[in-house]
């Protein structure tokens, strides 16, 4: 049976419901669904594509594995420091911000077992987001094909920063993910796992100031031919003079170095490998491994934000700068998702990415915390069904996609967008999405904002 794909009304962000119900279907759409195909035409369904899954499937055994190489390293026994720190089978990964460690060793020893937390099920839950998005969007879902990828992690390296905080580096190769590409058959790939170097820091230590109490001093200052006079004032105003506000100065700025005493005063914080400075590097190494297989689509994660905007994935230099190049393939997707900003505004947790999917339709269709890993199987499923319905051009489908967006990098939308660009951010309506596989949708499904 021919699949046909449909135009939809205008809708609202997010909700796939029209601005208005009453809307009269034939009146003009001020946003439409471009159909994958020329409006009327059909296309006949191929036999059910499977998706390729390439992540952690096994990360207990393997990190089990590297913690005992870096034991052997170092001369440290590993569960001697893991019982030193009360560390069980049942923490978290955030319950390793109660270990103190006192050096590299016992640093190394931590945060691999921090990484072994976090990875547990990584590749099982990434799978799990795009079966519940197949059941979602009611597209026939299909036991996904799952190439294990921990082998292709190899300790780098610990650094220690000027205030005593210890940062593991990982390097991820693109040999193992190689060898799994070159023996598959599937033709869209799902990696929510970054290649070249990524990391984990331990934040224990901070500055802060000596003495809080005392106020910073200010001075203004104006022109009397050609002098500059100045002024100066202490915190509550008081005209002083020019010792007292150096003095001042000094003893407000002086800061030392504090341990975080509790949990909440620390953090772990994975180091992204798309942070601008490591980005070229990092992503050119997806590029390769795109370019190796044009017969594939690669729908890849973007990274995610780390504490403050500096250390937000940036993708834009590498992109601009691969794409001047001549290397970026066509079939290479790049997925990150929009997160609940303040005072209304929304934002790109990754700046530069193909496709995005806002967070609350991550927590609504997967019931996991947001995040480009989860993003990119939403986005891995639906390039599935459009395969499945016999789409099979990359241009093709990033022009679908494209048409079951929509641009949030304009004024209708309060977008907060680091830097001065004016390029389109495409985050997917699932509603459109719905509209363009005439599936029908229901009232309750999607959240109204």
């Amino acid at each position: 049976m021919a699949a046909t794909f449909a135009l939809g009304s205008a809708a609202s962000p997010h909700t796939g419901q029209p601005d208005n119900p009453n809307e009269a279907a034939t009146t003009a759409p001020a946003q439409t669904v471009e159909p994958p195909v020329a409006a009327g035409e059909t296309v006949e369904p191929e036999k059910s594509v499977t998706p390729l899954i390439l992540d952690i499937f096994n990360a207990p055994a393997f990190f089990d594995k590297v913690i005992a190489e870096q034991s052997q390293t170092t001369g440290v026994d590993a569960q001697t420091v893991l019982n030193k720190f009360g560390v069980t089978e049942d923490w978290t990964f955030f319950d390793f911000k109660n270990a103190t460690p006192e050096n590299e060793a016992e640093s190394t020893i931590l945060l691999l077992t921090a990484l072994k937390s976090h990875y547990a099920s990584h590749g099982e839950n990434v799978d799990a987001v795009r079966a519940h998005t197949a059941r979602f969007l009611n597209t026939p879902d299909v036991q996904a094909k799952h190439g294990s990828i921990e082998e292709a992690f190899g300790f780098d390296s610990i650094e220690t920063d000027e205030l005593g905080n210890p940062t593991l580096w990982l390097r991820v190769s693109p040999e193992i993910f190689d060898q799994l590409l070159a023996q598959s058959n599937q033709s869209v790939v799902n990696m929510s796992i970054q290649l070249g170097k990524v990391g984990i820091k331990y934040e224990l230590y901070k500055q802060v100031r000596m003495n809080p109490d005392i106020e910073y001093p200010t001075k203004s200052q104006r022109r009397i031919g050609d002098n500059v006079a100045a002024t100066y004032f202490d915190g509550e105003n008081n005209q002083i003079s020019k010792e007292e506000y150096d003095e001042l100065e000094r003893l407000a700025s002086e800061k030392k170095v504090v341990l975080g005493e509790n949990p909440t005063d620390r953090d772990l914080l994975m180091q992204d490998g798309y942070i601008k400075e490591r980005a070229y590097d990092n992503l050119k190494l997806m590029v390769e491994l795109a370019t190796k297989y044009p017969d594939k689509i690669l729908v890849v994660a973007a990274g995610n934000p780390g504490a403050t905007v500096a250390t937000f994935p940036d993708l834009r230099e590498a992109r601009a700068k691969l794409d001047e190049e001549g290397l970026w393939p066509p079939n290479l997707f790049t997925v990150g998702y929009v997160d609940e900003g303040q005072d209304g505004y929304q934002g790109p947790a990754e700046y530069g990415a193909d496709f995005y999917v806002w967070y609350k339709d991550i927590q609504l269709i997967s019931d996991e915390d947001p995040a480009s890993s989860y993003a990119t199987p939403m986005v891995t499923e639906i390039v599935r069904h459009l395969q499945s319905l016999g789409l099979r051009d990359p241009k093709d489908i990033r022009k679908a996609l494209t048409g079951m967006s929509i641009d949030i990098n304009t004024p209708d939308h309060k977008t907060y967008i680091k830097g001065n660009d004016s390029r389109p951010y495409y985050m997917i309506d699932f509603g459109k999405v719905k509209r363009a596989f005439q599936i029908p949708i229901e009232p309750d499904e999607l959240r109204v904002e």
